[in-house]
């Protein structure tokens, strides 16, 4: 219970940063009433200002987030930047839902971004918080790197590799993606290999 309550009430703090104190009270008065789990699987306010310290200085015109969940990472970046436009994507249709009526100023859709992601304009900033752990149910084969100590074709099995991948095609050429994601992601030698491949 209280770690609940204080999810909403940290929530609601970040809430107010974005919008006003009457905007904020309304809105989770509504939402307390109607999902008291909204929360439960939003990027914590604290980790979202850190992070907002490596791009608060990035011009950025428009912002996306491929793992949105209640899109308050993605309104943060949004705010930060003065970004005109802002991207949304997440696999759950509930929260979609909920996080439109939320941050309404933020463009919300329903996708799979592991499997498919394409932006309507390039973006200027990408940050997401990426689920971990959640596998794919089908490999995604990248292609053969003939670089500098190249290494052969080899797949995606992480959703989070997959988002990652699919996520910095979609970069303008002075573009930043930021991807929070757990420690062991640099450990697995796929990972590393996806990198790469990025790099080049």
């Amino acid at each position: 219970g209280q770690v609940m309550w204080d999810n909403w009430k940290e929530n609601f703090e970040l809430f107010k940063e974005l919008n006003s104190v009457e905007k904020a009270t309304a809105t989770f008065t509504k939402m307390l009433k109607s999902d008291q789990t909204f929360f439960q699987y939003t990027t914590p306010p604290n980790i979202v200002r850190f992070v907002s310290k490596f791009f608060e200085s990035h011009e950025a015109k428009i912002v996306a987030d491929p793992a949105c969940g209640t899109g308050s990472l993605l309104a943060y970046a949004k705010m930060i930047t003065n970004a005109s436009e802002a991207y949304g994507f997440d696999i759950s249709p509930e929260v979609v839902s909920q996080s439109a009526e939320m941050f309404p100023n933020l463009r919300l859709r329903t996708k799979d971004t592991a499997s498919e992601f394409m932006l309507p304009q390039k973006a200027d900033l990408i940050v997401s918080s990426l689920p971990v752990g959640a596998r794919l149910t089908k490999k995604i084969p990248l292609g053969v790197s003939r670089g500098k100590g190249g290494f052969g074709g080899f797949g995606l099995k992480l959703v989070s590799n997959a988002i990652i991948y699919n996520s910095v095609k979609q970069l303008t050429d002075n573009g930043m993606a930021i991807f929070l994601t757990n420690h062991v992601f640099l450990h697995r030698r796929r990972s590393r290999q996806m990198l790469r491949l990025l790099e080049e």
